[in-house]
C-alpha cells in the first residue's frame, strides 16, 4: 500500500489486490467511502507506479481546477492512464473486467478518510503490501 501526497488537505492512497476484480467491491467501497475518489484500474494498462501517480495528479489537479476531460474524476483517470480522449476506450484499456487476475485501487481525499478505506481493504481483500508495476518492454 502507497499513500501519496497531493496537496496540503489531499492524498492518494495505491493498493494492489491480488484476487480477480469485483465490481461489487467498487460499488461498496464508493457508497461506504463518499467522500473519497475511487477507482479499480487494470495493472496492465500501466507503465510503472511513477506513471500511476503522474495520472493521478494530473487528474486532481483538472478536478480543482474544473478542467476535467470527464464529468468524473474517475473517469478522467482512466482516460489520461490510457492516453486516450474516449470513454469507452479508456474503459476497455485501463477499466478492470473479469480476465484480471489482479487489479489497483486508487482512492482521493484526506489522510482520516483514506486510512478508515485502508483499514476496510485490510480486513476484506487480499492485498500487496508491495505495488509491483513494471510494464516496460523493450
Amino acid at each position: 500500500m502507497n499513500i501519496h501526497k497531493l496537496s496540503k488537505q489531499d492524498s492518494c492512497l495505491i493498493v494492489q489486490i491480488n484476487s480477480s476484480t469485483n465490481k461489487s467491491s467498487l460499488i461498496e467501497l464508493r457508497e461506504n467511502y463518499p467522500k473519497l475518489l475511487t477507482q479499480f484500474i487494470n495493472p496492465g494498462s500501466i507503465l510503472n507506479l511513477q506513471y500511476l501517480i503522474f495520472a493521478i495528479k494530473q487528474s486532481y489537479y483538472a478536478k480543482k481546477h474544473n478542467l476535467l476531460a470527464a464529468r468524473e474524476f474517475e473517469v478522467d483517470l482512466l482516460m489520461r492512464i490510457s492516453i486516450t480522449d474516449q470513454i469507452e476506450e479508456a474503459l476497455t484499456i485501463a477499466g478492470i473486467s473479469p480476465k484480471n487476475k489482479s487489479y489497483l485501487i486508487v482512492s482521493v481525499g484526506k489522510i482520516k478518510e483514506l486510512t478508515q478505506i485502508q483499514n476496510w481493504i485490510v480486513k476484506n481483500l487480499d492485498y500487496s503490501t508491495d505495488i509491483n508495476i513494471n510494464n516496460y518492454k523493450k
